[in-house]
């Protein structure tokens, strides 16, 4: 199973807690069944026929899991046997099944002393099995708070000492990880088991340790300072003159084009186009662009629904932050009016999945579709722009608003005409 990195409840709203929730559960109905049937452990999974019985041995086991290198998330499944050919154990009709509350394992975790920031993110979703119901522990960690290890002991658990997952197996209680293997967990944490162009992303997230490589002021090309090799560079590109239908909302809606590099000594990484909106008070890399077609096997030259999109998780996301300068007020004013005519997914799994409602409920996006009012914005592109083009443009502004209303019943598991179908991978 491929898995990505989330970021779960940390500075989110109400409405993205409970998303990301019905996320993770929407995961361990796929997930678990096949965990399950395949009768065995893994670096990620681990099986407890009940509940722990000491506080010890539930916060062993869970260390042990988050510190896993496999998988940002992982799961301690109760209620299977192991020793029984991995019989289903209901733990609701069970005595001494002694089930947890999420909020006793969330003050279990704050009431001990951690070595790092924080403990990681667990949650307790009961998952349905036939007739009998089952826990499942989500853990959810963290890079930047790896390793997790206690600063005080609680029982066999000792202070200052780390475990993890040796394939199917926990390190032992009273021993921990071997050098090797802490080792692996702190290469981890620093990201240096991670390609270049990944360890590019997490320094890009820190724009504060980014510097000028000249004083130039019409350079504005940047080195990471703590490993300058790494260099962010764009220039204008003065060949390209055209439109896109999100610079018709800015004030200023004349196009200014550039090129965005991103090096690794003299490595080219990544490189994208850049956008200067409202007269270069906002920058940003180009958004990428989806094509819809109602039909499965259409021969149009043209899509019947064209938008823009950014994946959260992408490096063009991480570049628009990067660029973003939030004290700047007409930033944010230029950058407000440019979010409005874009769409945004978490990932480009999310994208996918959404797109494959989206195709089965033509209906109901061209019912919502003719309820919007003609969008003013085409009418500001130049006398001598193809008709065709002004066409497309009015239908990519009308169809942003019924794109993103569908988009929000998608993540609140609403059906707008077909069930929800979900494939996204970890």
């Amino acid at each position: 199973m491929n898995k990505r990195k989330v970021d779960y409840f940390v500075g989110e709203g109400l409405t993205d807690r409970k998303a990301r929730f019905l996320e993770l559960a929407e995961n361990i109905r796929r997930d678990v069944p096949a965990l399950i049937e395949l009768k065995r452990e893994g670096a990620y999974w681990d099986f407890k026929k009940q509940w722990h019985k000491d506080n010890f041995e539930l916060l062993h086991d869970i260390i042990c899991l988050a510190n896993n290198l496999e998988s940002e998330v992982s799961y301690l499944i109760i209620g299977v046997d192991e020793d029984a050919d991995y019989e289903i154990c209901d733990v609701v009709n069970n005595p001494e099944a002694k089930r947890r509350a999420n909020q006793s394992l969330v003050d279990l975790l704050n009431s001990h002393s951690w070595a790092g920031p924080q403990p990681p993110f667990t949650t307790i979703i009961p998952f349905e099995c036939g007739d009998a119901t089952i826990d499942v522990v989500v853990i959810v960690s963290h890079r930047e708070d790896m390793p997790y290890y206690l600063s005080k002991p609680d029982g066999k658990l000792k202070a200052w000492m780390v475990h993890t997952r040796r394939g199917d197996q926990n390190t032992p209680i009273d021993k921990g990880a071997s050098w090797s293997e802490v080792e692996q967990i702190w290469r981890h944490h620093f990201a240096l088991d991670a390609s270049p162009l990944h360890q590019a992303k997490i320094m890009l997230r820190n724009k504060a340790s980014w510097v000028f490589l000249t004083s130039i002021s019409n350079l504005e090309d940047k080195y990471y300072k703590y490993a300058p090799e790494y260099t962010v560079c764009h220039r204008p590109d003065y060949e390209r003159d055209g439109y896109e239908y999100y610079m018709l909302n800015q004030v200023n809606y004349s196009p200014s084009w550039y090129s965005i590099s991103l090096r690794y000594h003299q490595t080219t990484l990544y490189d994208t186009l850049g956008i200067a909106l409202d007269g270069g008070r906002y920058f940003a890399p180009v958004p990428s662009h989806s094509f819809i077609r109602w039909a499965r096997e259409s021969y149009k030259p043209d899509a019947d629904v064209s938008y823009c999109y950014y994946a959260l998780d992408s490096i063009d996301w991480v570049l628009n932050e990067f660029y973003f300068d939030e004290e700047y007020a007409d930033a944010r004013l230029a950058r407000d009016r440019f979010l409005e005519m874009i769409v945004l997914f978490e990932s480009e799994d999310e994208r996918s999945d959404f797109e494959h409602c989206l195709k089965q409920s033509k209906d109901e996006f061209e019912k919502r579709y003719s309820d919007q009012d003609a969008p003013y914005g085409p009418e500001r592109l130049p006398e001598t722009y193809a008709e065709c083009g002004r066409v497309m443009m009015g239908s990519q502004m009308r169809a942003i608003p019924v794109i993103k209303s569908m988009l929000e019943d998608y993540r609140r598991g609403r059906s707008f005409s077909v069930g929800i179908v979900t494939s996204r991978e970890w």
